[in-house]
């Protein structure tokens, strides 16, 4: 019996190929997802910071009347 006659699974070069593309695909969007999740809790200040910004800065502020 040769080897091509053995039963079971073999992989092809396709197979490989797939698998290698798969691994990277999933790794890609691994660093994608963190990357996006770093980019949010930078951009969103806490509450006592927000509230603080807000009523600084916001329509409400009082100003001097002469």
């Amino acid at each position: 019996m040769s080897e091509l006659d053995k039963p079971g699974p073999q992989k092809t070069t396709k197979t490989v190929r797939e698998a290698k593309l798969e691994a990277a695909l999933k790794e890609n969007l691994r660093r994608r997802k963190a990357q996006a999740r770093a980019r949010k809790a930078n951009a969103q200040p806490s509450g006592i910071e927000a509230a603080v910004k807000g009523s600084l800065s916001g329509p409400d502020t009082v100003q001097d009347a002469d």
